[in-house]
């Protein structure tokens, strides 16, 4: 999978963080599986994965949602980890469509926990003088563990997040099987 890892945001694959920590991963029905199985077969036998990872639990399970927790200090500020896990989860996305499908991968929720703080961003691919380039939203704070009020936002957060999982990216993610 090392192709998938983004060279311009790391100085070499060796130094990219990988897996976000966390996150929200479709549950497919046997059809679904059937047709990841089939559209991985196709793929050269070190990228049999829909996301950028050999891991097993999330080989053949569409990541939806990537959430990272960092300690509250410059050096773990996790967004290396996102940003990278973003552009080789959007690439990966390209490689294994068909390539008569030109629309960009959908936009990713990114999430990010520094200490008590829940962060959320977007990334998604736009075409620029001829070649994909991935954009961000800026980051929004939307809640923390510090306060009831704050966890009741996360709980909001993750609610929706999940909502969003099942109906809009199932519904992306159905279409790529399908072309």
């Amino acid at each position: 999978m090392s192709q998938f890892v983004p060279q311009d945001i790391c100085a070499s694959s060796a130094s990219w963080e990988g897996v976000p920590n966390y996150g929200l991963a479709l549950e497919c029905d046997e059809d679904t599986r059937a047709a990841i199985a089939n559209l991985l077969a196709a793929q050269p036998d070190g990228l049999r994965s829909l996301n950028p990872t050999m891991y097993q639990p999330l080989r053949f399970r569409p990541f939806a949602v990537s959430i990272v927790a960092k300690a509250p200090t410059p050096a773990e500020s996790g967004d290396g980890q996102l940003s990278g896990w973003a552009q080789a989860w959007m690439k990966r996305m390209v490689a294994i469509r068909n390539p008569a499908d030109l629309s960009p991968p959908l936009a990713l929720p990114l999430v990010r926990v520094v200490g008590h703080d829940w962060l959320v961003s977007w990334a998604w691919l736009e075409v620029a003088s001829g070649r994909n380039v991935l954009v961000y939203m800026g980051e929004v704070r939307v809640g923390d563990t510090r306060t009831v009020l704050g966890a009741y936002k996360v709980l909001t957060l993750i609610q929706r997040l999940a909502h969003w999982a099942t109906v809009n990216f199932r519904a992306w993610f159905d279409d790529v099987l399908t072309c």
